[in-house]
């Protein structure tokens, strides 16, 4: 009789497991929003989340957004090695740090707060040929993960509980495999919030350079008769 209600106990904590895992229904994924200037993705970083997730987790309180941003430059450069070490210093100048080093692209994060001020900085370095920022609010996904996290370690709570009554060795070994199972679930769901939290406080900028290619001999000639003929046909 006792191991009948303790197997019952054990199946009620598996379907609380499951629950735990699969309560939160998985959204669409959100699509990235293009930022079409400066003043925009200054704005964006302050207005308050407005969406389905404010109404669902107002219990929850006051909402920090999550919010994705990065930058993709592509630009002309005398050197792209030494520009590369500057690239890097602007990086620690704003709390940053270089993420991905190469000859022709390098990958910094800078605190978002100071994204702007960087990539000014990093454009100082050279000619850039063009700009491209992007913001992803990912505030849903992260609650998401945060919920599922609550009911991993509730029914984790359960399991343990489950495990002290535990009378044979049988009964441990089913307890110990489904916590085994909830502690993998657990971690996973802590390393991809960690992830969101992350990029959230740190804005990723993707720098692709170009060396400047310098004319010959011929070619400043060529340069100078191109510019004489063209002030003979064309003036502002």
């Amino acid at each position: 009789m006792r191991n009948s209600i303790f197997f019952f106990l054990l199946l009620l904590g598996l379907f609380s497991g499951c629950a735990a895992s699969e309560q939160v229904p998985a959204r669409q994924a959100e699509a990235p929003v293009r930022v079409q200037s400066e003043a925009v993705l200054q704005q964006e970083t302050t207005i308050g989340y407005k969406g389905i997730a404010e109404t669902e987790y107002a219990e929850a309180g006051s909402l920090e957004r999550k919010v994705l941003y990065s930058a993709v430059l592509h630009m002309l450069v005398k050197s792209p090695d030494s520009t590369n070490l500057l690239i890097g210093r602007i990086a620690e100048t704003y709390n940053g740090y270089l993420h991905e080093a190469g000859t022709y692209k390098t990958v910094i994060r800078v605190e978002s707060k100071f994204l702007n001020s960087a990539i000014a900085d990093i454009a100082a370095l050279g000619e850039l040929e063009s700009k491209t920022l992007h913001g992803q609010d990912v505030t849903d996904q992260f609650l998401d993960f945060q919920l599922r996290l609550e009911n991993a370690e509730k029914a984790r709570e359960t399991y343990l509980l489950l495990l002290e009554e535990a009378e044979t060795v049988a009964e441990a070994v089913l307890v110990e495999k489904e916590l085994e199972r909830l502690n993998g679930v657990i971690e996973t769901l802590k390393g991809k919030m960690n992830r969101i939290s992350h990029l959230s406080q740190f804005s990723t900028i993707t720098i692709h350079l170009k060396e400047k290619k310098k004319p010959g001999i011929l070619g400043y000639a060529g340069l100078g008769i191109y510019h004489s003929v063209k002030w003979l046909f064309v003036r502002n």
